[in-house]
């Protein structure tokens, strides 16, 4: 299994923070669930309960499903990028074949 960077710090986080928003807490949970388990292994049920959201909650900010799943790729790929783009430039180093002419 291929685990970014980001995903596995996440992994860590509390599922019952007072700081983080309902909203949070679900893209966080989903995006976590997802990565470990897949579209089709996890079902609301269990995104709500591990989150510590209602039901309602989850219609509430996303509509459905698909739309949190949608809602967690984004959330995932933007924080991916911006972890990338803080991570060191690796040195270039720039070297042309040499010529078979002598």
């Amino acid at each position: 299994m291929r685990v970014f960077p980001l995903v596995q710090e996440r992994r860590g986080f509390s599922l019952n923070s007072t700081k983080e928003t309902p909203r949070t807490r679900l893209l966080n949970t989903a995006t976590a669930l997802l990565d470990k388990e897949g579209i089709q292994s996890v079902g609301i049920n269990r995104l709500i309960a591990e989150a510590g959201v209602a039901l309602m909650t989850l219609y509430r900010q996303f509509g459905d499903k698909d739309t949190l799943v949608a809602a967690s790729l984004e959330h995932w790929s933007t924080d991916w990028l911006q972890w990338l783009t803080d991570q060191p430039a690796p040195a270039l180093r720039v070297s042309w074949p040499r010529s078979s002419r002598s």
